[in-house]
């Protein structure tokens, strides 16, 4: 079985041109590869270039120059950094998932509905959405009575709950992580743990920034360290 994601010299550069065209590098010939089922982790400072990384990966940003070869369902070996927008879109209804710290809703949908809908994308039925939603909800500890609720008015660990939710109950071949414990108890981090372990299971990897080091290495396979947008230090 091949590899699910090869990245292969991704470079990012800013242009501020507010600025007289000042550069900022985002991040600099970044190569490193993902098996199936392998959790792959980053840790570094804020501002070395971790997130700017992970956004490229999901297409956020479009790298400067590089290779991101997908192993898609659909599409097969597929270069995201060059892919089409509608291909893109395909791909992140179904096969790549992205966890970020903050939740990004249509205002006036509930939270159970958010869930549904990240479901019914991928092509579930209405019914076994609607009960696996349930289900995970449940086993995040939202409580039943803000199912019916909009996200907008809930803490901010009910926020990066309900994310990690909406993403992982897709079960994807590739989840990208963005501090999935920025906001959370212990008690909500062991969730999580547990929850990744199943999804490595069932054959998800993963590429995942931390500051929580200790969260980190308990979950990850191998994990890299990077510094001024240069990623390097690998540890399996």
């Amino acid at each position: 079985m091949g590899k699910v994601l090869q990245v292969e010299n991704l470079h990012k550069l800013f242009t501020l041109h507010e600025f007289d065209g000042k550069r900022i590098i985002g991040c600099d010939s970044v190569s490193f590869s993902v098996e199936p089922g392998e959790f792959v982790g980053v840790r570094g400072k804020s501002g070395s270039g971790k997130s700017t990384m992970l956004k490229c990966l999901y297409r956020t940003y479009i790298p400067t120059s590089g290779e991101i070869w997908f192993a898609s369902a659909q599409f097969g070996q597929i270069d995201l950094s060059s892919a089409t927008e509608r291909q893109i879109s395909t791909i992140r209804r179904s096969e790549i998932g992205y966890v970020s710290q903050f939740l990004n809703v249509l205002p006036r949908v509930t939270a159970q509905q958010v869930v549904v809908n990240s479901l019914v994308e991928t092509g579930a039925d209405i019914e076994t959405a609607q009960q696996k939603a349930a289900s995970i909800l449940a086993y995040f500890q939202i409580p039943a009575d803000l199912w019916d609720a909009y996200p907008q008015n809930f803490s901010g660990g009910e926020k990066l709950r309900l994310n990690l939710a909406k993403e992982m109950v897709k079960q994807p071949r590739l989840l990208l992580l963005d501090e999935p414990t920025a906001s959370l108890d212990n008690a909500s981090k062991e969730l999580v743990k547990d929850i990744l372990y199943e999804l490595k299971r069932s054959g998800t990897s993963m590429v995942g920034i931390f500051h929580d080091l200790d969260f980190m290495e308990q979950t990850v396979d191998t994990h890299y360290r990077m510094a001024e947008g240069v990623l390097g230090g690998v540890t399996v």
